[in-house]
């Protein structure tokens, strides 16, 4: 035996101890990870990230370290199905038949499984032979073994490579480059489906646009049109009434009059008049309207030529003035309907935004034009300005009369079938003090206080009041005391009356009975959204306010640790009124959602996907709604966001049963809205452990950026 043999033996038998000494620490160190971390580190560049391969509990594992790699060559098999799971007849280092000579055997494995977690943080520039069906500069030789004389099965991906480790005493253990025959290294393009031959990498599943149809389905009781996806949401078998519009039926609300065909125009048309109606609807409500909204708007977001947004910050409410202004002052909202009626077309132009030195001469024309056509016709129409215009009588024929308006918020008739209430069961005249027949909900409008009162949300005037071009006959809103259908006085029902949240999802539906002002008010079907939505915080408010001994049953941790200090009243610890976690968008309701996210983390780990979710207002079902009418996306949100959540709970769907990504073992995600109105999904994707994706060359498939087509992708 010559030198050279002595000297290779000793780096074998070497090598072989550093194994095994390196197998027998990794069972008893503690880990980062769940499993054991088992590391191969090749010299020179580094090529591939980290690759976190877990193991099933029957596998074996080998070891190496850098320390112990020396200049041999390699066989590494990259034929793997799943990312994270390898199984009987895929390993990532195979060890077949060994060699008759002991001395070059490093380990036999018992079983076909053996799996080794490999960071291919350090991968030489030597020469690579892939058994991938392509050419390679290298053929294999029966030399290039791994550790020693070695026999591979002719169907595994093969790289061969020279190591350019250098041997250095103990605890110095460096890889050093070599300089010397270095060659290119070969640049493969991963994605290709000849190179990476596993089938759990999806590319373009979907090919065509998945059109959800158009609104087809009619309820059988209220007769609110829907789409096929929305009719299936818990719906029984042979059902034609649904939960959207009138809750399976429960729901029962009469028609709306029809507006006159001279002011429907107004909305139908297309000519510059009612284009310059549309625009400033919000401007002649207001000219119009009774009571005064609170809260902030901001009109900041609509600078520019985006779609307009209506956005309300603050408290909302409504308030109610004197009948008269004060000495000095203008008359504002319903005091134009009694002070100063001879010039009240010009008051009412310069009372809200009048205008401005940029308005033309046509658009000038305009307003006048249409103030006037609006107040002929809310005189002939609406109970509450006939009533207002009664007062204004009294006041003419008796100038120091001590006058106050009562609008009465009781109704005699049934809620079902009956919302247009004449001039006596609105309002009703009160000269001299008040009576002791005021009801709570009552409004009483002093002569001339100067000061405001709130009007309540339960009051069934209180849209009517607000929005009197949606309602020219001022019919009834919201009323407490609406039952439910086929429920009488003396059912004994759990929840026998209509809940605002019913009422408002009732009146906003589209029906083909009757054109609806409501919905084609564009800009101010916005404000009445967004005031409905306040309407019904107020009333889950004013609910839990009532609901706070039963609240307060349940002993809170912090009472509890207030207490075990030795105080003995804790009546002014905390705040006065506590929000359960039942009201949505309270800070329990956030915080028991946010745990229950975390708690999905800590049982399937972090999530693998995070994909973001947006609404287009260009879809093809949104254009077909549109089509034929004179309103935009911006003006119906309700649509947006009915197709939105449509789309979105397929797109939920096909994660889970088509696995696009894998097999999914849960789903988070939450729903926000944009600065200017539509809605966005951000989605938290957790799969199974056979479908996770641990290197690159299994990530970048799923990653496109690119600029969009503008014909296929309007």
């Amino acid at each position: 035996m010559d030198e050279n043999d002595a000297t290779e033996r000793r780096k074998k038998r070497k090598l072989y101890l550093d194994n095994r000494k390196s197998k027998k620490h990794n069972t008893t160190s503690s880990c980062h990870h769940t499993y054991a971390a088992h590391t191969i580190h090749f010299s020179q560049y580094d090529i591939y990230n980290r690759c976190h391969i877990q193991p099933p509990s029957t596998n074996k594992y080998v070891t190496t370290h850098s320390s112990t790699v020396s200049n041999d060559n390699y066989i590494f098999n990259n034929n793997v199905q799943t990312p994270l799971s390898i199984y009987k007849d895929n390993s990532v280092f195979r060890i077949g038949k060994t060699s008759t000579n002991p001395s070059k055997i490093i380990h036999t494995s018992h079983s076909s499984n053996i799996n080794v977690r490999t960071p291919f943080s350090n991968i030489s520039n030597g020469n690579y032979i892939f058994n991938n069906n392509f050419r390679t500069p290298l053929s294999i030789n029966k030399d290039n073994l791994v550790f020693g004389n070695v026999t591979t099965s002719s169907n595994r991906s093969t790289i061969i490579q020279n190591s350019s480790s250098i041997k250095l005493p103990r605890r110095k253990h460096h890889l050093k480059r070599k300089t010397s025959h270095i060659s290119s290294i070969p640049v493969f393009d991963l994605t290709l489906d000849e190179e990476i031959n596993d089938d759990h990498i999806v590319q373009d599943i979907f090919h065509e646009y998945l059109d959800h149809g158009d609104k087809i389905v009619t309820c059988k009781f209220c007769h609110a049109k829907l789409w096929i996806d929305e009719s299936l949401r818990g719906q029984k078998k042979g059902n034609t009434s649904y939960s959207l519009c009138c809750g399976y039926g429960k729901v029962e609300l009469p028609p709306l009059k029809e507006a006159p065909s001279s002011y429907q125009n107004l909305y139908k048309s297309v000519d510059s008049k009612s284009k310059h109606f549309m625009k400033n609807i919000r401007r002649y409500n207001s000219m119009f309207s009774f009571t005064s909204m609170g809260g902030k708007v901001d009109s900041s977001i609509n600078k520019g030529n985006a779609p307009y947004i209506f956005k309300l910050s603050g408290q909302n409410y409504h308030s109610m003035g004197s009948l008269l202004p004060t000495p000095g002052s203008r008359p504002q909202f319903c005091q134009l309907y009694i002070y100063d009626t001879e010039n009240e077309i010009s008051n009412r132009s310069t009372s809200i935004g009048g205008p401005t030195s940029a308005s033309t001469s046509t658009s000038i024309s305009y307003d006048l034009q249409i103030i006037e056509f609006l107040k002929v016709m809310l005189d002939s129409n609406n109970v509450l300005v006939k009533s207002y215009r009664m007062v204004r009588d009294s006041l003419h024929e008796n100038p120091g009369a001590n006058l106050k308006l009562r609008l009465i918020g009781k109704r005699e008739q049934d809620g079902r079938t009956y919302n247009l209430p004449t001039s006596s069961e609105v309002a009703a005249l009160i000269v001299g003090d008040i009576s002791d027949s005021v009801e709570k909900r009552d409004i009483v409008v002093q002569t001339s206080s100067g000061l405001r009162q709130r009007i309540s949300e339960l009051h069934p005037s209180y849209l009517a009041l607000q929005y009197p071009l949606l309602f020219p006959y001022g019919d009834d809103g919201y009323r407490v005391d609406i039952l439910h259908r086929g429920i009488t006085s003396s059912s004994n029902s759990k929840r026998p009356t209509c809940t605002m949240r019913e009422f408002f999802a009732y009146r906003i539906q589209d029906r083909d009975q009757s054109f609806s002002l409501l919905l084609n008010a564009k800009r101010l079907f916005q404000q009445f959204l967004v005031d409905g939505y306040t309407m019904i915080e107020s009333e889950r408010l004013f609910f839990i306010r009532k609901q706070q001994k039963i609240l307060r049953c349940e002993s809170y941790e912090k009472l509890r640790n207030h207490q075990a200090l030795g105080s003995t009243d804790i009546s002014n610890v905390g705040q006065r009124v506590i929000l359960p976690s039942s009201f949505t968008g309270g800070a329990r309701y956030m915080m028991q959602n946010y745990l229950d996210a975390m708690s999905l983390c800590k049982w399937f780990g972090y999530p693998d996907f995070f994909i973001t979710f947006t609404c287009n207002p260009k879809w093809p079902e949104v254009q077909r709604f549109l089509k034929d009418t004179p309103l935009h996306p911006e003006d119906r949100p309700d649509i947006l966001c009915r197709l939105f959540k449509i789309k979105l709970d397929a797109f939920i769907k096909d994660l889970r049963e088509n696995k696009i990504f894998g097999t999914v073992q849960a789903v988070v995600y939450t729903i926000e809205f944009q600065k200017r109105g539509l809605p966005h999904s951000h989605i938290c994707l957790f799969l199974h452990a056979d479908c996770k994706l641990p290197t690159v060359e299994y990530i970048d498939p799923y990653i496109s950026a690119e600029i969009p087509n503008i014909n296929e992708d309007p």
